[in-house]
C-alpha cells in the first residue's frame, strides 16, 4: 500500500515537473503596426464606384515584420486579416490586389523538330556461280522534317493574394515567398470602405500570422509567429473622436502592461493550492483564471467574462480591465451613433502615438 502511494506521488511529481517545464516556443517573427490610424474621407466623384448609402473613407495601415536574432529557418507566408467587428464598415476596394511575378522577361519561345526518314534498297549481284550471270541494284530514300515554333507564357509565382472576409466587413492579405524568398520589413495595406453618415471612429481587429520552418533543415511548415491587436481609427479632422481613440489605445497598453507586471499574482490566484496545481497537471481541474484571460478580456464580450474570473484578478488588473471596457464602449458609440457617452470625457491630446509593438 505504501509502495502504491509512493508511486502515485512520484507520478504526480513528474507530471508537475513536465507541466511546469513545458513552454510554448518563442515567436521567430514579431509584428508591429500603428495603434491609431486616421480615416481619410473620399469624395465619391473621385472614384469610379456606384453610389452607396453612407460615406467613403480610406484606411491605410503599415504592417511591419521582424525576424528574431539567430533565426535559421525560413518564412513562406505572412497572413494579415483586418476586420471591423462592429459591422459598421463595408469594404468596396482594397490594396494590394493579387500580384504575380516571374523571373523571365517576355514570353518563352518553344521549338519542336520532328524528322521522318524512309529508305528502301534492293541489290542482286552476280556471283562466281555460272548459273547467275545478271545483277540488279536499286535504292529509294526519303526524308521529311517538321519544325514547330510557338510562344508560351513563362512560369509565375503568386506573391500576394487578397480578398474580403465576413461578408465584406473585413479583408485579408497573404504575402508569399517568391524566387528570392520572403524578407522582413514593412508592407502597406489599404482599404476603401463605406461607413454610416454619423460615423466618427471605430475599432479594427487585426490578426497577423507568419508561416514557415524554424530550422534550416526542417521541411515542416508551422506557425512561427502570430499577434492579435486592436487598431483604433477616427475621422480625420475630428479631434474629439481622435481623443477617444487615443484613450482607447492608452487603456489597452496599460492593461497589457499591468497584466504582465502582475503575472505571478495571477498565476497564484489561478492555482492557489497544491491540490489545484496537481489537478491542473493531471488535466482534471481547470485553473480559476484561464491562461488566455487577457485575450478574453481584450477581444471577448464583457458580459461573458464578468460571469467568470474577473473578481479573482488582482485589484490593479481589475481596474485596468474596467477602464479598457469603458474606452471600448465609447468607441462603439462613436461608430454606431456618432455620439460620445455622457460619462466619457476624452483627454486632450497634442500628438497621437504612431506605433505599438506586440
Amino acid at each position: 500500500m505504501r509502495m502504491d502511494r509512493a508511486c502515485l506521488c512520484l507520478v504526480l511529481i513528474c507530471r508537475l515537473a513536465v507541466h511546469a517545464g513545458s513552454s510554448v516556443a518563442e515567436d521567430a517573427v514579431t509584428f508591429d503596426l500603428p495603434a491609431i490610424v486616421p480615416a481619410q474621407e473620399v469624395v465619391l466623384s473621385e472614384v469610379s464606384l456606384p453610389m452607396h448609402r453612407g460615406k467613403l473613407v480610406r484606411l491605410s495601415l503599415p504592417v511591419s515584420t521582424a525576424l528574431a536574432a539567430g533565426f535559421t529557418g525560413r518564412v513562406t507566408e505572412y497572413v494579415v486579416e483586418i476586420e471591423a467587428p462592429n459591422r459598421t464598415m463595408q469594404v468596396v476596394d482594397f490594396w494590394p490586389r493579387n500580384e504575380l511575378v516571374t523571373t523571365v522577361a517576355g514570353n518563352v519561345t518553344v521549338e519542336k523538330s520532328v524528322q521522318n526518314e524512309q529508305s528502301v534498297g534492293v541489290s542482286l549481284l552476280s556471283t562466281q556461280s555460272p548459273q547467275v550471270k545478271n545483277g540488279v541494284n536499286g535504292e529509294v530514300a526519303g526524308k521529311e522534317s517538321v519544325l514547330t515554333r510557338y510562344e508560351q507564357k513563362p512560369p509565375v509565382h503568386q506573391l500576394t493574394s487578397s480578398g474580403t472576409i465576413q461578408r465584406a466587413s473585413g479583408v485579408f492579405f497573404k504575402f508569399r515567398a517568391g524566387p528570392v524568398g520572403l524578407a522582413d520589413g514593412m508592407r502597406d495595406v489599404a482599404m476603401l470602405v463605406v461607413v454610416p453618415q454619423q460615423w466618427r471612429a471605430d475599432l479594427l481587429e487585426v490578426r497577423m500570422r507568419a508561416v514557415g520552418t524554424r530550422h534550416r533543415a526542417s521541411h515542416e511548415l508551422q506557425t512561427i509567429g502570430e499577434a492579435r491587436a486592436w487598431v483604433s481609427v477616427y475621422r480625420e479632422g475630428d479631434w474629439e473622436a481622435a481623443a477617444a481613440a487615443e484613450h482607447f489605445a492608452q487603456s489597452e497598453r496599460h492593461l497589457r502592461s499591468v497584466a504582465t507586471a502582475q503575472q505571478k499574482k495571477i498565476e497564484q490566484q489561478a492555482l492557489p493550492t497544491v491540490f489545484h496545481r496537481i489537478g491542473a497537471a493531471l488535466d482534471v481541474v481547470r485553473p480559476r483564471i484561464p491562461s488566455d484571460f487577457i485575450a478574453q478580456v481584450l477581444f471577448g464580450p464583457p458580459s461573458q467574462y464578468l460571469e467568470g474570473s474577473l473578481h479573482r484578478l488582482p485589484v490593479e488588473v481589475r481596474v485596468a480591465v474596467l477602464d479598457f471596457w469603458d474606452a471600448r464602449s465609447t468607441m462603439i458609440e462613436l461608430a454606431t451613433s456618432g455620439r460620445l457617452p455622457t460619462q466619457a470625457q476624452p483627454v486632450a491630446i497634442d500628438r497621437l502615438p504612431q506605433r505599438a509593438a506586440f
